[in-house]
């Protein structure tokens, strides 16, 4: 059975010596559907939890339009 390249395979050749982040919106944008979706009340997105540009995008597109912060730097 002859299986894809994975992110984990990518990272184990290239052996970065700092951290490596690895970002797949089309998951977070289901995910955050999939969730948006089944929960009946307002949803919150924790910005402490990941801060990225890349996911706050992902996540306004996909309707999540509320936001918890804890410090002017979240802010």
């Amino acid at each position: 059975m002859d299986q894809s390249p994975t992110s984990l395979d990518f990272i184990a050749r290239q052996q970065p010596d700092r951290p490596v982040f690895c970002f797949r919106p089309d998951r977070l944008t289901r995910a955050a559907r999939w969730f948006r979706e089944r929960f009946p009340g307002e949803v919150y997105y924790a910005v402490k939890a990941n801060p990225s540009r890349h996911v706050l995008e992902t996540l306004w597109a996909a309707r999540i339009d509320h936001y918890d912060v804890a410090s002017i730097d979240e802010i």
